[in-house]
């Protein structure tokens, strides 16, 4: 049988998402050329697509990118509150 609820938080997200591409401070986290080239890194991809929170919170270049201080500011900036 085919769970509808999914398909539901689903586009919850789907919407979330869209929220996040339309702030300008999320536009200008993503256009870091750090968080650039964090994106790019396989080691990265590869904890971030398992969800291995552990090997994120370790990672060397995820940890370099977060002290950057144009990259606080952008994710300090983004109003949280609209995403719910």
């Amino acid at each position: 049988m085919f769970n509808l609820g999914g398909v539901g938080d689903m586009m919850k997200n789907f919407s979330k998402v869209q929220k996040l591409m339309k702030d300008d401070n999320f536009k200008t986290f993503l256009n870091h050329p750090e968080v650039q080239e964090l994106l790019k890194d396989g080691e990265f991809q590869q904890a971030a697509k398992s969800k291995n929170i552990a090997n994120l919170m370790t990672n060397q270049k995820l940890m370099k990118v977060m002290q950057d201080p144009a990259v606080q500011k952008a994710l300090s900036s983004l109003d949280v509150n609209e995403l719910k």
